[in-house]
């Protein structure tokens, strides 16, 4: 790709084994604030975190805070049902409440387009990203924030 080339944001980091348990607490701090019914499993909470951490098919970028991880975001590599072409899914992003107005947002963000440009240095043709808003709170501000970084595309539903 003739792609220009783009940096990692500085404040954010790749994440490594010793973040595991940190990423974990955010998560479930995530749950917290932005669950919607399904209870988590600890143990399918910490496979994906490792597929980051152990370079397994994620990247995952954190920010710390002052004393826990401020935010962070996961990236994973798949493809949809109908193509061979490998593309980019945003597992979570996530900014701690306390940490919103310090515009971490977009540093995740555009993580989320660094990671794509070096994964798509070793492809033919462009390498997508997805990322989808899947929250019961804030909904229509949170779209907004999204619709600022990339095209909507669709929706998510929950049938009752």
């Amino acid at each position: 790709m003739n792609e220009p080339e783009i940096a990692r944001p500085e404040r954010v980091r790749v994440a490594g084994e010793a973040d595991e348990d940190a990423i974990y607490d955010l998560l479930l701090a995530l749950e917290d604030d932005n669950g919607f019914g399904v209870p988590h499993d600890r143990e399918t909470v910490y496979t994906e975190i490792r597929k980051g951490t152990r370079k397994r098919g994620s990247m995952i970028g954190v920010i710390d805070g002052a004393d826990e991880l401020a935010a962070s975001i996961c990236i994973t590599l798949g493809h949809t049902w109908f193509s061979n072409r490998w593309h980019l899914t945003e597992t979570w992003l996530f900014i701690r409440p306390d940490y919103r107005f310090n515009r971490f947002d977009d540093d995740l963000f555009n993580f989320a387009r660094w990671a794509r440009y070096e994964i798509g240095k070793g492809l033919d043709y462009e390498c997508q990203c997805f990322t989808t808003v899947s929250s019961p709170r804030r909904l229509p501000a949170k779209l907004r924030l999204w619709r600022r970084w990339g095209k909507q595309i669709g929706g998510i539903f929950l049938l009752d």
